[in-house]
């Protein structure tokens, strides 16, 4: 599973009440209720296509070097233990090409 999913699937309760707040997402209770309980793993199978056509239809692209992995510390939100910040900025973007 990506770490993309883990990290993102914490976010979602914070994330939806805001865009919804400022006029960038319009969805029903139904879609609301999936996307709240919706798990890293369900989130990486639907992305699956996805990330297949980001790819220009290559399956999987060459992994990180284990010593980049190793020497570049990863916190997801979920880890902080931090009271929860009044403002929130996240950028959705892949580093990857198209």
């Amino acid at each position: 599973m990506a770490a993309f999913q883990t990290r993102l699937r914490p976010l979602i309760p914070v994330l939806l009440p805001a865009l919804e707040q400022h006029g960038r997402l319009e969805i029903d209770d139904v879609l609301r209720g999936k996307l709240l309980t919706v798990s890293p793993a369900t989130m990486d199978r639907l992305l699956t296509e996805v990330r297949v056509v980001a790819r220009d239809g290559q399956r999987r692209r060459a992994g990180m070097s284990s010593a980049v992995r190793r020497s570049v510390p990863v916190r997801i939100f979920g880890d902080w233990n931090d009271p929860q910040p009044g403002f929130v900025e996240v950028d959705f973007m892949a580093h990857s090409g198209t």
